[in-house]
């Protein structure tokens, strides 16, 4: 016999990063640690993730991420959007000044974040908003992702 059992916890902020400072946010072996040194950043207050084993986005999946943008008032070049399939969230957050990071294609462990998040709620750390969702693909192939995602961004771009 299985039990599942949730626990749901609230938080203020300094025991949040109390929280990550305990080694709940850290990285692996399997994360490019120097990643996100070496690239050149805009100055801009959204930051886009997208996992590709590719590490580049395919034309739809462009234009899906252009006209998302476009619907909450924000143009493609604004933007700094890195196509990858590791990258330590922590080095974003240390090296950017932003205020929002849409994530498509990851979990949280995949970005370094040993914490629950789930698919299209929103969090909020320091000053920064994130949301995680489906890889842009599956967005672009489903209308369930498409409503899920939009009114997450509702929440966001207010």
């Amino acid at each position: 016999m299985s039990i599942k059992i949730q626990i749901i916890l609230e938080i203020n902020t300094n025991e949040l990063i109390s929280f990550f400072d305990k080694g709940y946010f850290n990285l692996d072996e399997n994360i490019e640690k120097s990643a996100i040194e070496n690239l050149s950043l805009k100055k801009s207050d959204v930051f886009v993730l997208c996992a590709s084993d590719v590490n580049y986005l395919e034309n739809e999946e462009k234009v899906l991420l252009e006209n998302i943008l476009k619907a909450v008032g924000i143009k493609l070049e604004e933007v700094n959007i890195i196509v990858k399939s590791k990258i330590a969230l922590r080095d974003i957050i240390n090296k950017c000044d932003i205020k929002t990071c849409l994530l498509f294609g990851y979990n949280p462990k995949d970005v370094a974040f040993y914490a629950v998040a789930k698919l299209y709620q929103t969090f909020k750390f320091k000053k920064t908003t994130f949301l995680f969702a489906d890889s842009l693909k599956k967005i672009n192939s489903s209308d369930t992702e498409k409503k899920y995602l939009w009114h997450a961004l509702q929440q966001i771009f207010k």
